[in-house]
């Protein structure tokens, strides 16, 4: 007749393996979707940065037709104003004065587009660093491994030897 001592002391092995297995099951649920959570902030910051370089873009494209702009207004300005003291805006000085306006205008439309190029770029490369991070999770979360038949093929095996001593 088998000792309920033994038979108490193998379900208890077992059960404690079963439960051991289950909380690392559990653990390992929980890192995969921590991960993939991770995971899917980081495309959500790509997507978010790709939208802020195109914002970049769109308003440097802006403010550089506004610099145009206001460059040929105060062209205007200073035609006006040099017509008005008798100047020929086609001739000499005058004409200089208008040439480096043109010029210290034009530059800076495109002083303009370059800070837009730039800071776009820079808001391209943190969705690029975001999606690379995005990736990284999800390779992380696919390689999160469940809980290993090890402790319970070890406690199989202790309460064979505790059986196999007992008889």
């Amino acid at each position: 007749m088998c000792e309920p001592l033994l038979i108490a002391s193998t379900a208890a092995t077992l059960g404690s393996a079963m439960m051991q297995m289950q909380a690392q099951n559990q653990q390992a649920a929980a890192q995969r979707a921590s991960l993939n959570y991770q995971r899917q902030v980081a495309e959500n910051n790509a997507r978010t940065s790709e939208a802020l370089a195109e914002d970049a873009r769109q308003r440097g494209r802006a403010e550089e037709r506004s610099q145009r702009l206001r460059t040929q207004q105060l062209l205007g300005r200073q035609q006006a104003v040099l017509a008005a003291t008798g100047f020929q805006a086609d001739s000499g000085s005058a004409l200089g004065i208008l040439g480096d306006t043109a010029a210290l205008g034009e530059l800076d439309a495109l002083q303009i587009r370059d800070n837009a190029a730039r800071e776009a770029w820079q808001f391209r490369v943190q969705g690029s660093n975001d999606r690379a991070q995005a990736g990284l999770f999800g390779l992380e979360a696919s390689n999160v491994q469940s809980a290993s038949p090890a402790p319970l093929l070890s406690s199989i095996g202790t309460v064979s030897e505790r059986w196999y001593q007992y008889w």
